[in-house]
């Protein structure tokens, strides 16, 4: 029987997006009023060429919110069998 996948990933990778979201309007923000160059990975170059600061934030916050909503989908769609199955065959594997 195949094991479902944990939501946590999800979860997880939705709250780096979301520091991705805050951490670019911050810096989009202070390099847009002090000048400067700093050096960032180029998908967030491109959005922000093609979006500007607000529409990078929303982008990578609206990947973000949605990979924790889905995470968090995974764990509603488990059934408490499904949970208890899981906890007993870890437990059983241990001497």
């Amino acid at each position: 029987m195949a094991q479902k996948e944990s939501g946590w990933g999800d979860i997880f990778w939705g709250v780096v997006c979301l520091l991705i979201a805050g951490g670019s309007y911050v810096m989009f923000t202070k390099l847009e009023d002090e000048g400067g160059k700093v050096r960032m990975p180029a998908i967030v170059l491109v959005a922000y060429k093609a979006l500007g600061k607000t529409g990078t934030a929303a982008l990578f916050g609206g990947i973000g919110g949605l990979l924790i909503v889905y995470g968090a989908s995974k764990f509603r769609s488990r059934g408490p069998d499904e949970e208890e199955t899981s906890a007993r065959s870890t437990d059983e594997g241990t001497p």
